[in-house]
């Protein structure tokens, strides 16, 4: 097991700030404490509204404490203990898969099988964007979405969504580089996941 020695400083994306949200119960809150990454600056499942179409809605992604990339064992704190640090840092994420959409108090589908009353939504609706460099060079990314069409603004409304990361940089503490290709297999584990609120 690799042990982390230092703290990893990240950029702050300070222009897209996220809400923490209570506990909530359900689907949503089971595939949050599934999925790896999470949002720099958020606790439990972020807020995010919807924003201009190919821009980032949200901070930067980041892994959680202690998790790591699938077939990788997760990091542990210098005192052994897991948890505690940062693995590793993510870098830029250059694709993500379809998204899962979990409809308040119902089971999870797939984006392009939603039913919004007059546009279905395409299964690359929600997608990885670029923030640039963290203050330590490392390129990073956000979340943000297509342009919406007819009334999928309405459909997003309360929508918990879990977005796949389907390929993306891992820069570790021993300055390794790690390109990452995950398979359908792991889209419940290798994701984030926010709430949208219009």
């Amino acid at each position: 097991m690799k042990v982390a020695v230092a703290a990893v400083a990240l950029l702050v994306a300070s222009a897209h700030a996220a809400l923490p949200v209570a506990s909530r119960q359900g689907s949503c809150q089971a595939a949050f404490e599934k999925c790896i990454f999470t949002f720099e600056g958020t606790s439990g499942i972020p807020v995010f509204s919807p924003g201009a179409p190919d821009t980032s809605i949200s901070p930067v992604v980041v892994y959680k404490d202690g998790s790591a990339p699938t077939g990788e064992e997760p990091m542990a704190s210098p005192s052994g203990e897991p948890g505690g640090v940062l693995p590793d840092i993510v870098g830029h994420i250059d694709a993500t898969g379809e998204a899962t959409v979990y409809p308040t108090g119902g089971a999870g589908v797939l984006i392009s099988q939603y039913e919004c009353p007059s546009q279905s939504f395409s299964q690359s609706f929600f997608k990885a964007t670029n923030l640039g460099v963290n203050d330590m060079g490392y390129p990073v990314s956000g979340v943000g979405h297509e342009f919406p069409q007819a009334d999928q603004v309405d459909c997003l409304d309360g929508l918990c969504v879990s977005l796949f990361m389907r390929k993306w940089q891992s820069f570790g503490a021993d300055g390794s580089v790690d390109n990452i290709l995950s398979d359908d297999a792991d889209r419940d584990v290798n994701c984030a996941v926010f709430i949208l609120k219009v």
